[in-house]
């Protein structure tokens, strides 16, 4: 029997399936965040061995850690360089019995292909980040956004916490309409001034930052005007 892996590895979790030729799943792993801009090579290691060797044990079936192939899709993947740096990390935790077997994308692929069986396709990411990825009939390929928060990760959760906790701010000085974010991050953070939030915000990583879309979630389905903004805002930057 020949053994497939596969793995998407995300800004929040990474899912690992191993699967028989036949496409049925004989298990499954999950582990912590893999990001090539978020986490270091050890962290990266480290938490995409034990994703692996939880699919590996729950298989039962396979005595060590080779496949017939992998295809990995990990979140970060933005360039060359970063795409050997993944392929060069990867290698430390997974191989197959040819080379040319193992293959480590953006994640962003894995998405297009689990979406359709045609070979072309547009695939929209909004998780921790955003990315837009298109291939056409003649294999031409085509990005948008997807290039981190300081360029361009519109549309993902951690722009909708980050938008969340800047109008929010618009709303205390009076530079923007009222919300009730205001005192619904106060009380997520804990403050009971809304000042003390330049403090309690210092050092967000980017996963936390998009942890703050289902309080902005919440808001919304309140009918709260600039909460729902934000959402519609978001669609209307992957739509574009």
């Amino acid at each position: 029997m020949k053994y497939i892996l596969g793995v998407d590895a995300g800004g929040t979790k990474t899912i690992a399936q191993i699967a028989a030729e036949n496409g049925k799943v004989l298990g499954e792993g999950v582990a912590g965040a893999v990001h090539m801009q978020l986490v270091s090579n050890e962290q990266f290691i480290a938490t995409l061995a034990n994703a692996v060797a939880d699919a590996v044990h729950k298989a039962g079936t396979i005595k060590n850690l080779q496949f017939d192939a992998a295809f990995l899709g990990i979140a970060g993947i933005d360039s060359i360089a970063d795409q050997n740096r993944a392929r060069e990390l990867v290698s430390k935790v997974v191989s197959t019995k040819n080379s040319k077997n193992l293959y480590v994308e953006n994640d962003v692929k894995i998405v297009r292909a689990a979406g359709s069986n045609a070979a072309h396709g547009v695939a929209v990411i909004s998780g921790t980040g955003s990315n837009v990825y298109g291939v056409n009939k003649k294999g031409k390929e085509a990005w948008a956004i997807g290039l981190g928060p300081v360029m361009s990760d519109e549309g993902s959760s951690w722009w909708i916490g980050e938008r969340a906790l800047r109008l929010a701010d618009r709303s205390y000085d009076g530079r923007g309409e009222k919300t009730a974010l205001e005192q619904e991050l106060m009380h997520h953070f804990g403050v009971n001034d809304f000042r003390e939030l330049s403090t309690a915000t210092q050092g967000l990583s980017k996963k936390e930052v998009a942890e703050l879309s289902p309080l902005v979630e919440k808001v919304a389905l309140k009918k709260d005007k600039i909460a729902a903004q934000i959402f519609a805002e978001a669609a209307a930057q992957l739509a574009l």
